[in-house]
């Protein structure tokens, strides 16, 4: 008999975890509290729920992002990211012969008076609908103004809400954001630990995989079990790890797959605060790097350039943490080219402004200056898209900065200048057609 799908075991346990929750009539709010590695599973469990044909449950689940600003009226907010979602899905509904004709809950906005009425549009759609279970209000705000005062409409929201109409809310296991509520609130809230151990089902899924007899499959079973053992926080397991995985690579020949584990072990390292060894091991990822460069096969070795880089970036960082500001500027400023070689211009201007950054902190205000000043002229030459996309904004406060006193204070007015003429918009030339 096959052994069971692990992904699919982990979608049955969030399965059950929200049935528990939902059979239950008293709590209206659940804290679904995740790792990171998790959250996929969880989008996953939603992904099926919303498709009729694989749902599981009778509840019917609405993803809702509408930022927390107001804490006086954001239940109105939230009731127009939902009608704005209905009316956008209605000609859809209506080509698959699903009744769209809901009506919309006119309304004038009347601070705190706007869960109530959150909840009687939500009534309304159950009704319209005949909706089996509940309706399931899934909050995932992409901006929280004021921390303090969601968990606050969260609370009010789960006081009065009626039994078929939930909210279901996103957490962190190790930092849970909504500590106060879940111990504050025991009836109507729920903090539930998914547990879903992701390490596990990536191990089962790399062994189900098969090819463990393959280099290939060997690296990449060596790498999942590093990744288990990281977050783990088994640094001694994590070492031996990724010393076989390495050994593996470099026995075949495949140096730009031993550089992510020379990664892996660095982040690992840094985090423990091991720094001179997290020091050693983005110095071996940037040999290796180059040695893929130079003598790996012809496809990988374009991925080995971009590597190098990020190997150097990384090193960079550990400086940083070392406080060995002098040596990072030096750095990022022997990385620069190798970034204008990738045709990589967010990646040039990232060096020059963490050249300038480290500069400033090592007390060398000309020379952050004269990074600083080659990130401008980077900047300037950016199309808005890419600038946008940038890191000019810390590059500017940077400059802002080393010109707030001292001798470089005369300078201030000029870079203010060049500051906002590269962030100004662009002008748009406009071709004259041919005569």
């Amino acid at each position: 008999m096959a052994s069971p799908n692990p992904v699919v075991e982990r979608l049955d346990l969030l399965s059950e975890q929200w049935e528990a929750f939902a059979t239950d009539e008293e709590p209206r709010l659940l804290l679904w509290q995740l790792d990171p590695d998790e959250l996929r599973m969880v989008d996953a469990f939603l992904a099926r729920e919303g498709d009729e044909r694989t749902g599981v449950h009778d509840d019917v689940f609405v993803t809702l992002e509408t930022p927390f600003q107001h804490p006086e009226t954001h239940g109105y907010a939230l009731y127009q990211t939902f009608a704005a979602g209905y009316l956008e899905s209605r000609e859809a509904l209506s080509a698959a012969g699903v009744d769209a004709e809901w009506q919309l809950a006119p309304f004038a906005e009347r601070p705190g008076h706007d869960i109530p009425f959150l909840i009687r549009a939500c009534e309304s759609f159950i009704t319209h609908y005949e909706l089996g279970r509940h309706l399931v209000l899934v909050l995932r705000p992409r901006l929280v103004a004021d921390p303090d005062a969601y968990q606050l409409w969260l609370h009010r929201f789960a006081l009065v809400t009626p039994p078929h109409v939930r909210a279901l809310v996103l957490d962190d296991t190790d930092a849970p954001a909504f500590l106060t509520l879940a111990t504050t609130e025991r009836v109507r809230v729920r903090a539930v630990p998914a547990r879903l151990d992701m390490p596990g089902a990536l191990e089962a899924v790399s062994r189900d995989a098969g090819n463990l007899e393959t280099p290939g499959g060997q690296l990449r079973h060596r790498l999942v079990q590093l990744g288990a053992a990281l977050k783990k926080q088994d640094l001694t397991s994590a070492l031996e790890l990724g010393s076989a995985a390495i050994a593996i690579a470099t026995a075949h020949g495949l140096w730009h797959a031993a550089v992510p584990v020379h990664f892996t072990l660095g982040g690992g390292l840094a985090g423990a605060q091991r720094l001179k060894e997290a020091e050693a091991e983005y110095t071996a990822a940037e040999a290796m790097a180059l040695r893929g460069e130079r003598e790996g096969p012809d496809e990988a070795r374009a991925a080995c350039a971009t590597l190098r880089v990020q190997a150097r970036l990384g090193l960079g960082s550990v400086l940083i943490a070392e406080r060995a500001f002098e040596r990072a500027a030096e750095l990022y400023e022997q990385t620069t080219p190798l970034a204008a070689a990738l045709g990589d211009p967010k990646g040039v201007l990232d060096c020059q402004r963490l050249a300038c950054f480290c500069y400033e902190q090592a007390d060398k205000p000309e020379l952050a200056l004269r990074s600083g000043a080659a990130g401008l002229a980077t900047a300037r030459s950016m199309d808005e898209q890419t600038l946008a996309a940038s890191t000019f904004p810390y590059l500017a406060e940077t400059l802002m900065r080393l010109t707030e006193s001292g001798p470089l204070a005369p300078l201030r007015p000029q870079l203010e200048r060049e500051i906002a003429l590269v962030t100004q918009p662009r002008e748009r030339v406009l071709e004259c057609p041919p005569a």
